[in-house]
């Protein structure tokens, strides 16, 4: 069985940083439980320690348990901290209502259990969602319905049970409304880290990583965008490095990286704007030129030639001077770019043939006239409605 791939490096960040979302749920609520935990103790103290003592110490203990909860969580242990924090705060809940009876609203916390729930758990753990969701519904019926004040431990004024239930119920909307913006938060930002993921693993597909140069992909990508009707004319070269194998078996493939990486470089330098480049395969370079006639792509591919030809390229203590051939094709709106390319391949081999270092072309209007070429291409030019190039006197 083969082993399975590891995530790439977008991957991983998204899912440390949608894993890293619920850790820190989760301490912010035990925190915030402790802290309401100590909070109510006072109050109790203050109210009759003597007959809420026994609250007192649930809360107490609760407390520190959700302290160490913290702990547990920043050792890696998010499961069990989420746990803990949900299972203290539903025992807390139902035995402060059991004191107090539902009228001082503490079961109100409930309402968020489901929020909650979501936050704390991952997508993974759905079943542990679903469960302690429920479970905060059933229980908070079950406190409504049968933990009334009429029979409470503790027999608590209606004055104090009133203000009890207000401050609960302002609590339970600002823990409400704060669970939704964190959950609208996460979203927003998982949402963030995939677009920057996908946009990351696009640009590694679509590049070339030696040299940084876009690959075939973008490039024929391109090239069939210039090839459809109204585009307008356009040019392609290939270029390729010469004695580039002899480079590469003499200093070693390091060396020859060198060279490609230098030389893509200076030749992304020469162009416009508007002219794509890429890495063809090897030591092979691709240039797309719209709105561009045969001449001045000569004149343009020759101004290349010689900025490679009139610079070094230094490496390990030496250096290499490295010429390029180049292969030229015009091209039309006729959506046959796959004819252009085989033409500056074409012209390309010329080139080497001819004794390297040096442009050759392969225009339309080379073509021979009657070829099988010439009549294929004059053939889906008039089915286009594209006029055909005008050939010279004699042609």
């Amino acid at each position: 069985m083969s082993a399975e791939a590891p995530p790439t490096s977008g991957a991983l960040a998204v899912r440390q940083g949608y894993l890293g979302g619920p850790a820190r749920t989760i301490q912010a609520v035990m925190v915030l439980a402790a802290a309401l935990a100590a909070g109510y103790s006072a109050v109790f103290l203050v109210y009759d320690r003597h007959a809420l003592a026994g609250l007192i110490g649930v809360d107490l203990v609760c407390m520190l348990a959700l302290l160490g909860g913290v702990v547990l969580v920043r050792r890696g242990r998010q499961l069990q901290g989420a746990l803990l924090v949900l299972t203290l705060v539903i025992v807390q809940i139902v035995v402060s209502t059991r004191y107090l009876g539902w009228e001082s609203g503490v079961h109100l916390y409930l309402i968020s259990g489901g929020a909650l729930a979501i936050l704390v758990f991952t997508d993974e753990q759905w079943v542990l969602r679903w469960l302690f969701g429920a479970g905060a519904a059933i229980v908070f019926v079950g406190c409504q319905f049968l933990l009334p004040s009429s029979r409470a431990f503790v027999d608590v004024s209606e004055a104090s049970l009133s203000v009890m239930f207000t401050l609960n119920a302002v609590l339970t909307a600002v823990l409400t409304t704060s669970l939704a913006i964190t959950t609208h938060v996460r979203a927003a930002q998982a949402w963030k880290q995939a677009a920057d993921a996908t946009m990351r693993a696009e640009y590694l597909a679509n590049t070339d990583p030696l040299t940084g140069l876009p690959n075939r992909r973008p490039v024929l990508d391109v090239l069939e965008d210039l090839a459809r009707p109204g585009s307008g004319a356009y040019c392609l070269a290939i270029a390729d490095l010469d004695h580039f194998k002899r480079l590469n078996d003499t200093f070693g493939h390091q060396c020859g990286d060198r060279v490609l990486a230098t030389v893509g470089r200076r030749l992304r330098e020469q162009l416009r704007v508007s002219d794509t480049i890429g890495r063809w395969g090897g030591e092979e370079f691709i240039f797309v030129m719209p709105s561009v006639g045969i001449e001045d792509a000569v004149a343009m591919m020759e101004r290349v030639r010689r900025v490679v030809a009139d610079h070094v390229v230094p490496c390990a203590g030496h250096s290499h001077e490295i010429q390029i051939s180049v292969g030229l094709a015009d091209g039309l709106e006729d959506e046959m770019s796959h004819r252009v390319i085989k033409r500056a391949d074409d012209a390309l081999y010329e080139a080497k043939a001819g004794g390297r270092n040096q442009v050759r072309t392969r225009a339309i209007h080379d073509l021979a006239p009657g070829s099988d070429a010439d009549r294929t291409l004059r053939a889906h030019l008039r089915a286009r409605r594209v006029v055909p190039p005008m050939r010279g006197v004699g042609a």
